[in-house]
């Protein structure tokens, strides 16, 4: 049986941690905010607050062996592990005063981190997930701005029309029923100010609760092993099956989300002409113009018929269209699941 196609370019692993340090005999209080690293001269320190009895604050362990975190730190990092503990240790020492075994870890971001194939499929993902996460009754926190709607590129400015269209750039949720971690998913070469990248990161962000729950010791030096990297790659896949495809992607009883957008434009052809119905259900057509072609072949007893509608629709004009963000997203899902 021919070995079904995964993303080759997806990478899991662990972005920034946030350790909370409690030292009732300090004194010294630090004017800096960011701390950079000796060895990438990147920002890895970031204060997040701090008081006479301790203080809290984020370090982010790609930029400690590389110039960004647009890769996050995995398995073919753990060599690099014994200089970042002592570049921490060097740091949390000689600026804070404080000792590596008082650090201890409160939250840590775990990713799946893919590039696309076709990179403009990014908008069309985020704007997917975003629907899918809304299906489920899941409150969601979204970033998002204006994209020129491309229906309206050759209407004059004359006319005074809504030219922009909801485009999704990265959605949170509150953690999760198990109360260990929430979800956040995002265009990760738009975050780091670059255009049309293409990256797309899937983001659990774990509580000491998760850590707990993976028996993983949350005391820093303890925490920073090759085992414990492992272990929130396997916690991350687990979760990401269990969390992600079995409660959002389809449901309890098997049902896909990618069904219900299919039957929701096929109950309506019933009804409407299929131009009729694409200028309806125009947001999933610009996602993927393959749920409507999906629906026009079931609808349609004569596969001919259904192709002849299919091409009326793309020929309008009147409909934005893509095609194959979902098979590209679902490579992705089959990256994240192989072991």
């Amino acid at each position: 049986m021919k070995k079904k196609k995964a993303n080759e370019h997806t990478i899991l692993g662990v972005d920034s941690l946030e350790i909370q340090i409690a030292s009732e005999q300090r004194t010294k209080i630090i004017e800096e905010t960011e701390i950079y690293s000796k060895t990438t001269g990147e920002k890895i320190f970031t204060i997040k607050s701090q008081s006479k009895t301790g203080f809290r604050l984020s370090i982010c362990l790609p930029k400690m062996v590389r110039a960004n975190n647009l890769v996050p730190f995995g398995i073919m990092d753990e060599v690099c592990l014994l200089d970042l503990v002592n570049e921490i240790s060097d740091i949390l020492t000689n600026t804070f005063d404080v000792n590596l075994k008082m650090a201890r870890v409160s939250t840590v971001e775990v990713n799946a981190t893919a590039t696309l194939h076709h990179k403009e499929n990014i908008n069309c993902i985020m704007n997917l997930l975003t629907l899918m996460f809304l299906q489920n009754g899941t409150k969601i926190f979204i970033t998002a701005h204006g994209k020129d709607d491309e229906r309206y590129n050759n209407v004059p400015l004359s006319q005074d029309v809504l030219r922009k269209v909801l485009q999704v750039e990265s959605l949170k949720t509150p953690r999760l029923g198990n109360h260990r971690f929430a979800w956040k998913i995002y265009d990760k070469g738009l975050e780091q100010g670059m255009q049309d990248k293409g990256i797309l990161r899937l983001e659990q962000i774990h509580s000491k609760k998760s850590l707990e729950y993976a028996k993983i010791d949350n005391r820093l030096d303890m925490f920073l092993t090759p085992e414990n990297i492992r272990k929130l790659i396997r916690l991350y896949r687990n979760d990401f099956e269990q969390y992600f495809i079995n409660l959002f992607w389809q449901d309890k009883s098997g049902n896909s989300f990618i069904n219900k957008c299919v039957n929701t434009i096929l109950m309506e052809l019933e009804e409407e002409t299929p131009l009729s119905i694409a200028k309806i259900h125009r947001e999933l057509l610009s996602i993927d113009y393959g749920l409507f072609e999906q629906a026009c072949y079931r609808f349609y007893q004569n596969r001919k018929t259904a192709t002849q509608a299919i091409r009326r629709v793309r020929e309008s004009g009147k409909i934005e269209i893509h095609k194959g963000a979902i098979s590209e997203l679902v490579q992705i899902f089959r990256a994240i699941l192989r072991e």
